[in-house]
């Protein structure tokens, strides 16, 4: 913003003419009065004489003051005008600098787009590698213990058929845990559109989706909160949590409950068990990837479920938490009402790191 620039007033002066002729006038009637006719000639041109000095002085007196006066003025504006000029200059440097770095973060920004749709095409090849090349040997060995079972029917031992229902067993957890990694890996958060969520309504079709024993009983707890949001990511999180709390309960029956409350800028959802509960020691590893508290011979678990479920709660801007003092355990999320997709690095690196680690 350019500084005013204040001009010195002009000095105030009289016409030097009119101060000279009227001071001369009056003084050469009062001689002229006192003295003879020869003498009042002489003293009236002498008077004159001096008048017109007079007023030729203060006219070049003034003409010096105003000359000055100008000078100021020019001076002042000169400096007004250099310092605007300065102003100018540093705003257009300013401004070529802010459009040069907004060039470069345009440039940073594409580049990682194109790495990340690179590292998407890797993924989608690597999910082909999965579902064709691991799994089709996983079926092949199914089918042939079968094919051993009705060959030999009678005279297979009893122990050799335990072992190769094992084998079996361990199949079906091998293809079980290729199926939640890639679920994992692959996991779109840019899950649809919004829209108006009854979250009582969507955790009861949760609930029937998940066809639980009749021994366990899911009770919502209403009223539950309307909001917009994305279902599907949202579904996924309660549908890991209520099987989760099934998968890992320590008996025939038990109850789970399910609450939400409107806390402004977000809902927070509670998933409750009567189960075995969770040592505060493992509250943070539970959320790890291919992470189980239970042994995998007595829990068909691939650790994946609560791993997927901190991830989906993140991407959308949420936290989650695990409470447990004894029995039972309260998981907790918080579901940004406004949520949007936050992009974050999920890659298949990441995924096979934890896995290799998982087996260590």
């Amino acid at each position: 913003m350019a500084t005013p620039i204040h001009h010195p007033s002009k000095p105030s002066i009289l016409p030097p003419s009119i101060v000279c002729l009227l001071g001369a006038i009056m003084a050469l009637l009062a001689l002229v009065g006192s003295v003879k006719t020869g003498e009042a000639a002489i003293v009236l041109v002498n008077g004159l004489a001096l008048s017109l000095l007079l007023a030729i002085s203060v006219y070049l007196a003034r003409s010096v003051v105003l000359r000055r006066h100008e000078a100021s003025e020019a001076a002042a504006t000169l400096r007004a005008e250099k310092w605007q000029r300065r102003s100018l200059e540093a705003e257009i440097k300013r401004r070529e600098s802010a459009e040069a770095l907004q060039s470069e973060l345009q440039e940073q920004l594409a580049q990682q787009v194109k790495e990340l749709a690179r590292r998407n095409d890797e993924l989608d090849n690597y999910a082909r590698a999965v579902s064709h090349d691991l799994k089709a040997p996983l079926r092949s060995i199914d089918q042939i213990s079968r094919w051993l079972v009705e060959d030999l029917g009678d005279d297979l031992p009893e122990e050799s058929k335990k072992h190769l229902e094992v084998m079996r067993g361990r199949v079906r957890r091998m293809e079980s845990l290729l199926d939640d990694m890639l679920s994992y890996a692959r996991f779109d958060a840019r899950g649809g559109a919004q829209q108006c969520i009854d979250l009582a309504q969507l955790c009861r079709d949760v609930v029937d989706t998940l066809g639980l024993p009749e021994a366990y009983t899911v009770r919502v707890i209403e009223p539950m909160p309307t909001i917009q949001a994305h279902r599907v990511p949202l579904q996924q999180v309660l549908h890991n949590l209520v099987s989760n709390a099934v998968k890992h309960h320590d008996r025939d029956g038990g109850e789970i409950r399910i609450e939400a409350k409107n806390k402004g800028s977000c809902v927070a959802v509670s998933v409750t068990d009567d189960g075995p509960g969770i040592p505060p020691a493992y509250h943070q590893r539970v959320f790890g990837l291919f992470e189980t508290l239970a042994p995998r011979d007595r829990v068909e678990g691939s650790g994946v479920g609560l791993a997927l479920v901190k991830k989906i709660v993140e991407t959308y801007g949420g936290q989650v938490s695990v409470e447990s003092g004894g029995r039972g355990t309260t998981f907790k999320f918080e579901w940004p009402t406004d949520a949007q997709w936050v992009p974050r690095d999920f890659g298949m690196e990441k995924v096979l790191e934890e896995w290799r680690s998982s087996q260590s």
